[in-house]
């Protein structure tokens, strides 16, 4: 005859397989005792499972609390987008449309460098270098200081820039790029490489239709887009 006892995984085996043993048998959730974590003193089964249930409603709650303060952060981002595309729109000068992107680009994001420069097709020597390299980055592109051949077409304040974002301008009928969003911060982590580019792209899209030859910001925006950043 097989006297051996059950083994730890058989007992919780047992268990699993017959959810309603707790129910036939509920004086044992009061009889069974186990540690606590916290203090070290035993407590009763019913009270363990409380505890655990406690601290499972308390991640609950953080991660809540965390998806919550995301979702204000986004909705904060999105208002200010929308008001940037706002300003866009209401300067009715084509020529200073990029002059109102630039201003508007440090005011309302609060971004200390902002330069938008724009070049002629095919680009003149001084800008050459720096067409190449933007023409070249499919989308936005955040990093490090300004690269040297884009560095050299910048004001000289851009020397102190020690993370940028480079948000290429094209127009909705090419693919190369006849200008660029540069926004610049002398803080390392403001466009850290690892930041994601999905509110830039979206400056990029709006901003390449409205600055590319006097192309009103409205063609950017496609009527089926529901507005999601």
């Amino acid at each position: 005859m097989n006297t051996e006892a059950p083994s730890a995984d058989d007992v919780a085996r047992y268990l699993r397989a017959h959810p309603e043993f707790f129910a036939d048998h509920p004086a044992l959730l009061t009889d069974l005792t186990l540690p606590d974590p916290q203090r070290g003193n035993a407590i009763s089964l019913m009270e363990r499972q409380a505890m655990l249930l406690r601290e499972r409603v308390k991640a609950i709650e953080s991660r809540l609390a965390e998806l919550m303060q995301i979702g204000r952060a986004n909705d904060h981002l999105a208002r200010n987008l929308v008001e940037w595309a706002r300003s866009l729109l209401s300067e009715a000068d084509s020529a200073q449309k990029a002059h109102v992107a630039r201003q508007e680009l440090q005011r309302i994001f609060g971004i200390p460098l902002v330069e938008v420069k724009i070049w002629g097709d095919p680009p003149g020597a001084h800008d050459a270098a720096a067409a190449e390299l933007v023409s070249s980055l499919p989308f936005s592109r955040c990093g490090g200081a300004l690269e040297e051949r884009l560095a050299d077409a910048m004001p000289a304040q851009w020397s102190h820039a020690r993370s940028v974002a480079l948000i290429p301008l094209r127009s909705t009928a090419a693919s190369y790029a006849y200008g660029v969003i540069a926004l610049g911060s002398s803080d390392a982590a403001r466009f850290e490489a690892s930041l994601g580019t999905a509110v830039l792209d979206r400056i990029g899209e709006l901003a390449g239709a409205a600055l590319a030859h006097g192309t009103s910001l409205a063609s950017a925006i496609d009527p089926s887009d529901d507005g999601a950043a």
